[in-house]
């Protein structure tokens, strides 16, 4: 008996891979208890650059528009059975090639876009208990609220630590980096009214990289007899999100942790993406080097380029000489997601401090002589949304704003940021469909605005945008 070709297929894909689509996921089915999330995801935003630079001589002193794909992702999530869950993305973005990007950072303009294609977090997450979880891989470092959360539901969208020049990457994508390779032991007690996590992950940054490692601990607690609906991270990816849009049920998360990770800087080899310096000793500061998206020594460039050329005695030796900062973060965060009527209220906010993050370089007149001295450096903001909860046109409409300040100690003045953010969220399909207009507002302060200044740049940005996002 004859049978077409195309019958054959159908039954096989019906059968193998039992096809089902839902709004941010499509999803391949063996069978109840074994199945994996397909998804795809991705933001395409229009920016109006403020200038950077007091003049041509410096770098760009224009306005800059620009059309951006400034995330794209692929993911997978799901599981082999009841205990054995999995996650894995990889990202890329950009409309330009990675080297268009290097020049137009050199030009004062840092996007932070890069097209090449690789894995940005993946990990098996193992459910002996609710209580009893080990999640295993690149995945999230279980320290602030913001490192926890999902990027799409982001309630601003032009990301948190919001800083045109990078003078604060250390703490952005270093100490407070999302993302590492390690483990942590995790669960949810008396139905998710109280939640911890446990971790350690790769520590590059030592005299030794990667002998020992850094630590986190977080406790969460959610006043469920209040009426308040627990968050949870039993999933593949163990994810928190900056808002649930009103359809998981009022939430209250009071979150607090802390975080140990040692980083040797080596004072006299500053180098150019973590060494703030003018002609006097009133801004000199030193940081861990955060290289290709990982926190390595505060070494510098031509100390990599030694390791990287095979020289690794001279390399050694060098880093023998550093000064180690054996660097304690302390944080605090409030979540506060509730329904009041048509408007969907979400408010957060949070309050990080890091003891001995870095090193400031001054003068002792006493003395006669340069020393260096450990300083230590916080940041906190408070961000809120109020969504109207029903169909306006074609979606429903948000209002934001947030503020975020970031300090970092030195002698004589501080390295110091501000951020206003305002602007408009019109959620279409949620998530899956949406679009954002916002305004961004940053000022430095301090040895931040004379470092700058002494370069030729501007010392207040204000950034305007336009996005559309989609999920599937």
């Amino acid at each position: 008996m004859k049978v077409s070709k195309w019958k054959v297929l159908s039954i096989a894909g019906a059968l193998v891979l039992g096809y089902v689509v839902s709004s941010d996921a499509a999803q391949i089915k063996v069978s109840d208890d074994t199945f994996a999330d397909l998804g795809y995801w991705m933001k395409v935003r229009y920016v109006n650059f403020d200038e950077r630079a007091k003049d041509k001589s410096t770098g760009i002193d224009y306005n800059t528009n620009v059309f951006d794909v400034v995330d794209a992702r692929f993911n997978i999530e799901g599981q082999i059975n009841k205990i054995v869950q999995f996650y894995g993305e990889v990202v890329t973005s950009g409309a330009y090639s990675s080297d268009v990007y290097a020049v137009l950072d050199k030009l004062g303009l840092k996007t932070g876009r890069d097209t090449v294609a690789k894995l940005s977090e993946g990990g098996i997450n193992l459910v002996f208990l609710p209580e009893l979880q080990l999640r295993l891989g690149k995945i999230r470092i279980p320290f602030t609220r913001d490192q926890q959360e999902a990027r799409y539901s982001y309630i601003i969208q032009s990301d948190w630590i919001y800083d045109p020049f990078g003078i604060f990457s250390y703490w952005r994508n270093g100490l407070l980096r999302l993302f590492d390779g390690g483990a942590v032991l995790h669960g949810e007690i008396a139905g998710g009214m109280f939640r911890y996590d446990l971790g350690i992950f790769n520590e590059a940054s030592d005299k030794k990289p990667l002998q020992d490692v850094a630590w986190a601990a977080r406790i969460e607690f959610t006043p469920t007899m209040l009426g308040f609906t627990p968050e949870t991270k039993t999933t593949g990816r163990g994810w928190l999100h900056d808002t649930y849009l009103g359809k998981k049920g009022d939430k209250l998360t009071i979150g607090l942790s802390y975080f140990n990770q040692d980083v040797v800087i080596l004072p006299d080899a500053p180098y150019e993406a973590a060494y703030y310096s003018t002609d006097t000793y009133d801004a000199s500061f030193f940081t861990g080097n955060v290289y290709k998206g990982t926190l390595l020594p505060g070494v510098s460039n031509d100390i990599i380029s030694l390791i990287l050329n095979g020289e690794l005695r001279d390399a050694i030796s060098a880093l023998k000489d550093g000064k180690k900062l054996n660097v304690d973060g302390w944080n605090v965060d409030v979540f506060l997601e509730k329904k009041l009527g048509p408007a969907v209220i979400n408010l957060e906010g949070a309050y990080t401090y890091f003891d001995d993050s870095h090193i400031a370089y001054y003068y002792d007149e006493a003395t006669d002589t340069e020393k260096v001295k450990k300083e230590s450096s916080y940041y906190w903001y408070i961000q809120g949304q109020i969504l109207y909860d029903c169909v306006v046109g074609i979606g429903k409409p948000a209002l934001y704003a947030k503020y975020e300040y970031i300090e970092a100690d030195g002698v004589k003045k501080d390295l110091e940021m501000n951020r206003w953010a305002v602007g408009i969220n019109y959620y279409i399909v949620g998530n899956a469909a949406r679009l954002t207009v916002g305004v961004d507002n940053v000022n430095y302060d301090g040895a931040a605005s004379k470092y700058l200044k002494e370069l030729g740049y501007e010392d207040n940005i204000t950034d305007y945008y336009v996005q559309a996002q989609i999920m599937f």
